[in-house]
């Protein structure tokens, strides 16, 4: 695992189950955003009421062990990445009282990681409609393929949820002992009613007068006037703009109607908001993009600054487009062309060989028929072509 600071607390705790208040775009409250495995149905009279389901992950964590849907803090920590739990550890551990963390129904909110719709302007491949209502009709069209992400992720989700109710996240940060930190994910959280609607009702009632973060988490393509002039009374915005690939690529891997030179005006007007305390280019790696990322790298520093921060964040699921089902060479290829210097655990880790059980129970040669369906299939209902940009994908497509 990462070396880092670790508390003396057990070796998989993490404070998201005592701090943070996840609610997700689906209706459903869980213990972060990168744990999805419990989905636990909101109540419009209580929110964030402690769940002896909750209280049961903290005493397993408490005594050290693993949490089922932790995997990616996991495997980040095991591949030498700076992990969600960690970074966790370091922002919100000096909040809590460390002598009350096994009381049941101890919590202090103090971070609120809010999807409120899945609303999205875009379908990008490796979503689905449970973050974006624009895969819906594409997703109908695929439901056939029964392996694929697209349904896996849909089961268990309750449909006779009441929804998100603004007035009782308002409420809870108005209980909130001393500031808070929101961020704000989708669907794509610019282009929702409800993130208005809250950011509206936060300054009405001052509460952004001691939020001392606001981090954004956006596509950036589709925004209006009046959101961004409530934005702009926030102290402080962390703002984190998902750019996966360019030019051609990035219309096709984002699903987008909106083309490559108009994506970069628009972000151009967001990055200029005057209270943008840190702008992150957020790069998603996968099958369809790794070997464009170096050349994303030195778009970016040309396009934001040099200084602009590059987080590098490696898809471990759907499994059909990771990048480890391409072919060594090809992952070798593309960390020649990644400054190691500043990227050095990502070169380390595309010249490292995969395991043989990166893909569970499936051969390698399983999860690129995976691939092949998956991107035909896809191609076919969005009058595309991925050798049509990619050539050289002509060897997995064959």
């Amino acid at each position: 695992m990462l070396e880092t600071a670790q508390p003396d607390i057990s070796p998989t705790f993490c404070p998201a189950p005592w701090a943070i208040s996840c609610v997700n775009a689906n209706s459903t409250v869980g213990l972060c955003c990168m744990n999805q495995s419990y989905n636990i149905k909101t109540k419009d009279d209580g929110l964030f009421d402690q769940h002896d389901q909750i209280d049961a992950i903290k005493q397993r964590m408490l005594a050290g062990e693993k949490i089922r849907g932790c995997d990616r803090c996991y495997a980040d920590e095991r591949n030498n990445f700076k992990s969600l739990r960690t970074q966790y550890i370091e922002d919100f551990l000096p909040r809590l009282d460390i002598n009350r963390l096994s009381e049941k129904n101890y919590q202090n909110i103090v971070y609120f990681d809010l999807s409120l719709e899945s609303k999205c302007n875009q379908k990008c491949r490796i979503c689905g409609p449970y973050n974006s209502t624009a895969w819906l009709k594409d997703a109908e069209q695929m439901s056939d393929l029964d392996w694929s992400h697209i349904n896996h992720m849909m089961r268990g989700i309750p449909s006779d949820n009441p929804g998100i109710s603004v007035s009782k996240i308002i409420d809870t940060m108005q209980a909130a002992d001393g500031d808070i930190v929101i961020e704000l994910k989708g669907g794509e959280p610019l282009y929702t009613d409800s993130v208005y609607e809250l950011l509206s009702r936060m300054v009405g009632l001052k509460i952004h007068e001691r939020t001392t973060i606001v981090r954004i988490f956006t596509n950036g393509t589709q925004y209006d006037q009046k959101l961004l002039d409530v934005l702009a009374e926030f102290p402080a915005i962390r703002l984190a703009i998902s750019i996966d690939a360019v030019g051609r690529l990035h219309e096709y891997t984002r699903g987008t109607s909106v083309s490559w030179d108009e994506c970069r005006r628009r972000w151009a007007r967001l990055v200029d908001l005057p209270n943008i305390k840190n702008l992150k280019i957020s790069n998603t790696i996968y099958a369809y993009n790794l070997h464009d990322v170096g050349n994303l790298h030195s778009w970016a520093r040309s396009e934001f600054g040099k200084d602009v921060w590059i987080s590098n964040s490696i898809l471990n699921g759907p499994y059909q487009l990771k990048n480890t089902l391409l072919p060594q060479a090809w992952r070798e290829a593309a960390a020649d062309l990644i400054d190691y210097g500043e990227h050095h655990k990502l070169v380390d880790y595309l010249r490292r060989p995969i395991g043989p059980n990166e893909f569970g129970k499936l051969s390698l040669q399983e999860a690129r028929e995976h691939f092949k369906i998956y991107t035909q299939r896809l191609d076919q209902l969005r009058g595309e072509n991925i050798l049509d940009i990619v050539p050289h994908f002509a060897e997995l497509m064959a």
